[in-house]
């Protein structure tokens, strides 16, 4: 999770130092090292593994969802229209700014679209579905 949350949020190269000063934990450039050198992994592999695990937890509400649509749907004679359900994912990288934060774990400098300039804080990654 550490690593993926550096990949995301890493705004510069993608070097194991970026990836650490992205992420507010403890891990070290040796660790890190071995961690990729360890396991063979691609991009795609992970996108296509995100992509199914998504369609998994999504799976029965949308079920519920084209549930529901049918059960609205008033009665008359013939074929019905298929329902249809649309999703979105909203992803906010929005900085926590924290102007008087020195010592704090996982503090950054990191680009403030609502200031329109770097500022000193978090930047947390979440994503809503």
């Amino acid at each position: 999770m550490i690593v993926l949350l550096g990949l995301i949020e890493c705004e510069g190269r993608r070097t194991l130092s970026g990836l650490l000063s992205t992420v507010g934990e403890k891990v070290s450039v040796c660790g890190l090292s071995r961690f990729f050198s360890r396991w063979q992994w691609s991009p795609m592999a992970v996108a296509q593994r995100w992509l199914s695990r998504f369609r998994e937890q999504m799976q029965p509400q949308v079920a519920a969802e084209h549930q529901r649509q049918q059960a609205q749907r008033s009665k008359r004679r013939g074929r019905y229209r298929a329902t249809v359900v649309t999703g979105y994912l909203i992803g906010d990288d929005s900085v926590y700014i924290k102007p008087k934060g020195r010592q704090m774990t996982g503090l950054g400098r990191h680009y403030a679209s609502s200031e329109a300039r770097v500022m000193t804080g978090h930047c947390l990654f979440t994503a809503r579905s």
